[in-house]
């Protein structure tokens, strides 16, 4: 089997619940979790951290005040590399679409999923058909970055990923070159492997936000796409990874 490794971010105890409902899922499909949890989750949601650590089957990392998103991420790759064994797959997602595709797609999330070392890396790129479902303003921030990579390097690529798989060994060699604190790291781990990366497109990668919240989905994706603060949030990550980007092209086409 594999390991599943994301950040845990829940000071209000949302996911948790369904951390609880999925977990005899989790535990007949993954030797493992690596969860690194959020200083403002430690604080506000004492109960998430109860249980996480006091199941095995999760390796628990806690982060410190004033820690960063980039931080998280980067805590629990650390984890899993000094805890796997090299050849190990290691499925970097995050909770929330973890648990969205084992309540809402199943048997295609597992079936995508198990793969071979041989096969890896694996970036799952959201389908046009998860796009579709996505906030018009939410789709059009993220696919400017895929645009500027495709231009910049020639390639399709997803920076702002959702779910990607690799060995603990591919994971290893590429963590020095993952130095930001932010979001950017994502694009990171993209570019630092973008010669070696397959491809798939998945429907499961649907957005997520109106299950975990129980929300109408039209509803929903209308009050996000007349929200000024949701320009505010892509853009807070979008124009730096666009930004990281151009600045790793200017570097190759220097050293050409």
């Amino acid at each position: 089997m594999a390991s599943l490794v994301f950040p845990f971010h829940d000071p209000n105890n949302i996911e948790t619940k369904f951390l609880k409902q999925i977990l005899r899922l989790l535990k007949e499909n993954f030797d493992n979790a690596f969860v690194s949890i959020t200083s403002k989750t430690v604080v506000m949601n004492p109960e998430a951290v109860s249980f996480l650590k006091e199941d095995s089957f999760f390796v628990v990392n806690e982060n410190l005040e004033g820690s960063l998103i980039g931080d998280h991420f980067m805590a629990s790759y650390k984890n899993a590399v000094e805890s796997s064994r090299p050849d190990q797959i290691l499925h970097l997602c995050t909770s929330d679409r973890l648990v969205f595709a084992l309540l809402n797609y199943k048997d295609s999330f597992l079936s995508d999923i198990n793969i071979n070392s041989g096969n890896t890396p694996i970036l799952f790129m959201r389908s046009d058909k998860a796009w579709s479902t996505h906030p018009a303003n939410y789709r059009a921030a993220e696919l400017m970055v895929t645009e500027a990579g495709r231009i910049l390097f020639g390639k399709t690529l997803d920076f702002t990923w959702c779910h990607l798989s690799l060995t603990a060994e591919q994971l290893s060699n590429i963590l020095p070159s993952l130095t930001a604190r932010d979001l950017v790291v994502t694009s990171q781990i993209i570019f630092s492997l973008r010669d070696e990366l397959n491809i798939k497109e998945v429907d499961w990668l649907s957005w997520e936000d109106p299950f975990i919240f129980a929300k109408d989905p039209q509803q929903l994706k209308l009050e996000r796409e007349n929200d000024p603060a949701e320009l505010e949030r892509r853009m807070s990550y979008v124009l730096s990874e666009i930004k990281y980007l151009f600045e790793e092209f200017r570097k190759l086409k220097s050293i050409s």
